[in-house]
């Protein structure tokens, strides 16, 4: 029998699987505009839908679709400040993987929204601060200390344009007990930051209206203000890990975020369960061991 979270995350996929043709129509028609006009708007706007589209799916676990979508949008982003890099090889590379989209959504069932348990690594998802932590002085933890006793004691704001992405994970931090709440921008959270002020701040680092700066700007200010902050992407540049060490982010997380191995960080970010003392009683015949 399914628990009530597993009958939800069934909702949400089920939604999601009647919104999907309608919105892989929609990038298949901007996907034919940066063909045909090569513009870098045409560009940005392709690569914001398969941003979105990339990150519902791989909140879902249709990591097809997701892997899919992440080749995309990994090797065109350059383009999106230079659209002269948008090359032939280029345009064959993302029409080969279009039409492997295509071609799926034409087969039923669709493979690309087969439902894969992904692996939980946290190798596969390296904290910025280890991995660039000798950048420049600027790089270095500030010591702060955040405690928690349990998972109710943590408020988080979850900031994502993408609705659906913010419900799900919304829904699936609530299950374990945090306090949570969606925020669809950086400025819609500003209305209510003073009035219910969080411990932690999941923020998503690709959303319309704000530069990768202008987060990056946000994130340092909410550290100084004593507050922790997870950066989302789907980005895996170096300029934009730089960004969020240079911001002080607690953790770098690259979309899709596995429910288990975020719940895992936070529980180690405000110390859940590990700065309890334990008693522990050894029985044994022997008392060499028990003075071992």
């Amino acid at each position: 029998m399914l628990s009530p979270l597993e009958k939800k995350l069934a909702e949400f996929r089920e939604k999601f699987k009647q919104d999907y043709k309608p919105q892989l129509a929609e990038i298949i028609a901007l996907w034919r505009d940066v063909r045909v006009k090569k513009q870098a708007d045409d560009i940005d706007a392709f690569l914001f839908s398969v941003h979105k589209l990339k990150g519902s799916s791989g909140a879902l676990n249709f990591l097809n679709l997701s892997d899919r979508l992440g080749l995309i949008e990994q090797e065109l982003y350059p383009c999106k400040d230079n659209n002269s890099l948008l090359s032939t090889n280029l345009v064959t590379f993302v029409d080969r993987h279009m039409n492997a989209i295509i071609a799926a959504s034409k087969t039923s069932p669709d493979p690309m929204l087969q439902v894969v348990d992904p692996e939980v690594s946290e190798q596969s998802q390296p904290n910025t601060k280890s991995e660039l932590e000798n950048d420049s002085q600027d790089t270095t933890s500030s010591g702060d200390e955040h405690n928690a006793s349990n998972y109710s004691d943590i408020s988080i704001a979850l900031i994502d344009d993408d609705k659906a992405v913010c419900e799900l994970m919304a829904k699936l931090l609530k299950g374990y007990g945090f306090d949570v709440e969606c925020f669809s921008s950086i400025s819609t959270y500003a209305e209510t930051e003073k009035t219910k002020p969080v411990d932690l701040i999941l923020l998503d680092l690709v959303m319309p209206a704000v530069s990768q700066q202008d987060v990056f700007d946000f994130a340092a200010q909410q550290h100084q203000n004593g507050v922790v902050v997870y950066v989302m992407s789907s980005l895996n540049s170096f300029d934009a890990r730089l960004g969020g060490v240079r911001a002080k982010v607690e953790d770098y997380l690259l979309k899709p975020v596995n429910i288990i191995t975020l719940v895992s960080k936070i529980r180690k970010t405000f110390k859940i369960d590990l700065a309890k003392p334990h008693k522990i009683l050894l029985l044994d015949d022997q008392a060499i061991i028990g003075n071992f």
